[in-house]
């Protein structure tokens, strides 16, 4: 039985995660002329808040699992991170209020009805003329392909996970005032505790054209 919540974080050392953001990330951060509020939605251990608030931004993680918390406030002891899901935190957040989103795989993890409602309520929150940083899963994926091609979704161990092509991410981010200034995808291995494994995902940098909502 796969472990969930807590348990699928509190019987592995800091060490068998990643140490580093992924290179496209620090290059993103790097680029911008910049400090800033920085949101990282879907925060996990807290790797790309950790970086960002080293370089100086205010960064306010958030992440709905305990244990991802947990980890993350062991890596970074400065960051403001808070155990909560999405929806109800950005309840109390005011418009224009973050400089930068980051989104690393989180929109995976959405209904395409949540989806909608997701980005809207990100545009709102983010500054005219700010970015959001996306990771997202592409349908290029290797499990995509094999187990879901035609419905581009799936549920591994209960959690829904949905792919995207360029085309459908595109739409998604235009309908919300989000415009593209960069996409590239990406194919990655890595390692876990079932062996070695391939992802491939679209990684992608908006910028925010809404003045006022």
């Amino acid at each position: 039985m796969s472990k969930k919540g807590l348990l699928k974080f509190t019987d592995q050392p800091l060490s068998s995660h990643k140490t580093r953001p992924e290179p496209e990330f620090i290059s993103f951060l790097s680029s911008l002329n910049t400090r800033g509020k920085l949101l990282d939605i879907g925060c996990g251990v807290g790797l790309e808040a950790s970086y960002a608030q080293e370089l100086g931004f205010e960064v306010t993680g958030i992440d709905k699992e305990y244990g991802c918390i947990k980890k993350a406030k062991e890596i970074n002891k400065k960051v403001n991170l808070k155990q909560v899901d999405f929806f109800s935190f950005i309840k109390n957040i005011q418009k224009n209020e973050f400089s930068v989103i980051v989104d690393s795989k989180f929109s995976n993890k959405l209904t395409m009805n949540k989806l909608k409602r997701y980005y809207k309520k990100v545009s709102k929150v983010l500054k005219f003329d700010g970015h959001m940083y996306l990771q997202i899963l592409s349908t290029d994926d290797a499990y995509c392909k094999k187990h879901c091609p035609q419905r581009k979704w799936t549920k591994v161990d209960e959690l829904y996970i949905r792919y995207f092509s360029k085309k459908e991410l595109q739409k998604l981010l235009r309908l919300t005032g989000l415009k593209i200034e960069s996409f590239k995808t990406i194919k990655q291995k890595y390692n876990n505790n079932q062996g070695s494994k391939e992802e491939t995902y679209h990684v992608v940098v908006a910028r925010q054209t809404v003045k006022k909502w």
